[in-house]
């Protein structure tokens, strides 16, 4: 049957048109996106392979040196803000960049991965676009 080649070049063709209706700055933005895949889902391997839960407290820290590695490479004030000991948590990565224009942007984020250091989901299994634990 003819219609799966018709229904690929038309998904092609749609992808194409979307891109052509980007703005430069989207395309590049997305052309920088699809430049940095490899390295950008190797970082995040990396950093989830980390036995990072919540109360695996080096483990925290581990990521959060990563981190804080890869912001201070972006141009990043970074600094770590300790939790008090009973509360029994790694603490919070800052990072900042000051300037007086344009518009102020706030990314939160969390560094544990929730799997305590007894799991079993250790590590993450790669396969073509998508990754898993065990199971």
């Amino acid at each position: 049957m003819k219609l799966r080649p018709l229904l690929i070049l038309s998904i092609l063709l749609s992808t194409f048109t979307a891109f052509e209706q980007l703005t430069k700055a989207e395309k590049d933005i997305l052309k920088n996106v699809e430049k940095n895949y490899v390295e950008s889902v190797n970082f995040l391997e990396k950093t989830v392979n980390i036995n990072s839960g919540t109360y695996n407290i080096t483990g925290v820290r581990k990521v959060g040196v990563l981190y804080k590695q890869f912001l201070d490479e972006l141009g990043f004030a970074t600094r770590w803000i300790e939790m008090p000991s009973d509360m029994k948590r790694a603490g919070h990565l800052i990072g900042e960049i000051k300037g007086k224009k344009g518009k102020r942007l706030l990314l939160i984020g969390h560094m544990d991965t929730v799997f305590e250091p007894e799991s079993p989901f250790q590590t993450w299994t790669r396969s073509d676009s998508t990754a898993s634990g065990p199971g």
